[in-house]
């Protein structure tokens, strides 16, 4: 299985309208994105799910 995949997002735009939302909390902006899974993640849940990959 590969190392972790995740890369940070170019993510521009207002700070209070996102482009994309965390996959996982639904509550924050996200910064990075899986390509293993192709799911987005904010910076609190990509810890998260680096330590599950």
């Amino acid at each position: 299985m590969a190392s972790s995949m995740v890369s940070p997002l170019a993510a521009k735009g207002s700070d209070t309208v996102w482009d994309l939302s965390c996959d996982a909390c639904y509550k924050n902006e996200a910064q990075f994105y899986c390509e293993g899974c192709s799911k987005c993640n904010c910076e609190n849940c990509v810890i998260l799910h680096n330590q599950l990959q």
